[in-house]
């Protein structure tokens, strides 16, 4: 009666867990034999470490082999060394198995590498609490840190990240593009080593990161999870406007002068910001505006430039780039109106100052009305006709008013003096 070898090496093993071998007892005899494992052969070092046999006893039948199971969990990380002793009925000698095993312990640290450079390290106690915070990042931007696992051991580490998120933040993530993603994912760190993984979250609205947990899985070693917080927030930029109306304005020629805002672009954010402008040129709507990078506190200014070219109500949405990614709206509203000023007496548009001796003078009244929503400047000149020579001489034909002046709108009227005094 024999064992099918003659030692069992557990090799390295983490304290805590358990290992588990199989060697086999062979009866190569015609008759049955009882046989039992000595108690005090399966501790060593004053019983500070146990083998586990199972049987510890029993009876192996003619002609058969029977399994024994040795199990062992280490303690301390240290070797250990046990000679397992097995009696059998009628033999002279025990026989022995050597067993040997190594316990360690996984040491391990972890450092954290804020995008902005700045490494903190993490503790690792197991009631720990581990926070990484990204704060405030720009939407549709990514924060990039990295996250590097620190060996401090005599054995291979072997990692895995598995990472949990709420079902909230699930339903914000786009297709392809997840909230947070670690690199590499699994992989190994050689004896006191150091391997870095970066680290990106990138929100994709304005949002709250919430319900998300980082766990650092390691074989044969205790799990280390992370609990990971941030916000998504718009880039802090303001226009002086968002939604601009130019009102009623004249259909433009070429003789007029355009209708121009200026809308004021200004940089709220700690970062610097870049802008540009989507706008396309058209015939009733012009952006005059240079793509630039704005510092903290920096402003700029876009000119709207109004041209209507029909009798219709306008809408149209200019888009302003921030960062190449999120976007700013400005609405521009106005509307192309005709210009409808006339006489209030259409008779007048013909003055006949009848027949006047020299030095006499005769003062007509015309009564200009203005029909537009629109105020109209205007002035009043008198051009006399080159086949009247006399009417070209100062004082003989004046207008009132001299100056420019508005007529008011929607109705608005103005009284015109002409003045004939003959020489």
């Amino acid at each position: 009666v024999n064992l099918d070898r003659a030692y069992v090496s557990f090799k390295a093993m983490r304290i805590g867990s358990r290992m588990k071998e199989t060697v086999y007892l062979l009866n190569d005899e015609g008759t049955a034999y009882h046989f039992s494992f000595l108690e005090k052969s399966c501790h060593c070092d004053g019983h500070s470490a146990k083998l586990v046999v199972s049987p510890m006893e029993a009876v192996i039948p003619p002609h058969s082999k029977l399994p024994i199971e040795v199990s062992f969990a280490a303690t301390q990380e240290r070797e250990y060394n046990f000679n397992l002793q097995c009696t059998v009925r009628r033999k002279p000698t025990p026989l022995l198995l050597n067993v040997k095993a190594e316990g360690y312990v996984f040491n391990v640290g972890l450092a954290y590498t804020t995008p902005m450079g700045r490494e903190v390290q993490l503790p690792t106690e197991k009631e720990a609490k581990r926070i990484i915070d990204f704060g405030q990042v720009p939407v549709r931007e990514r924060a990039l840190g990295r996250l590097s696992i620190l060996n401090h051991s005599h054995y291979n580490l072997e990692y895995r990240w598995k990472l949990s998120i709420s079902e909230r933040c699930q339903q914000l993530e786009e297709a392809g593009k997840p909230l947070v993603v670690i690199n590499p994912k699994e992989g190994m760190v050689e004896p006191h080593g150091r391997l870095c993984c970066e680290l990106a979250f990138s929100p994709p609205s304005k949002m709250t990161l919430k319900g998300c947990e980082l766990t650092l899985e390691i074989t044969n070693g205790s799990p280390l999870s992370i609990t990971l917080r941030g916000s998504g927030a718009e880039p802090q930029v303001s226009l002086s406007s968002t939604d601009y109306d130019f009102g009623p304005c004249f259909l433009h020629r070429a003789d007029m002068s355009t209708q121009r805002a200026t809308i004021t672009i200004t940089n709220n954010d700690r970062k610097d910001i870049s802008v540009n402008c989507l706008h396309t040129e058209q015939p009733h709507l012009q952006v005059h505006f240079e793509s630039t990078l704005l510092l903290p506190g920096e402003d700029t200014q876009a000119v709207v430039e109004f041209r209507p070219k029909d009798t219709m109500h306008y809408c149209e949405l200019v888009e302003f780039e921030i960062n190449g990614l999120s976007k700013k709206v400005l609405t521009v509203r106005g509307e192309g109106v005709l210009m409808k000023v006339e006489l209030a007496d259409p008779s007048q548009k013909v003055v006949n100052f009848g027949a006047l001796r020299i030095g006499d003078k005769i003062t007509k009244t015309l009564r200009l009305l203005n029909h537009s929503p629109v105020p109209v400047p205007f002035c009043v000149s008198i051009v006399p006709s080159s086949s009247s020579p006399a009417l070209q001489k100062e004082g003989v034909l004046t207008a009132k008013p001299f100056k420019e002046v508005v007529l008011p709108p929607n109705g608005g009227d103005y009284t015109i003096k002409v003045t004939f005094c003959p020489e």
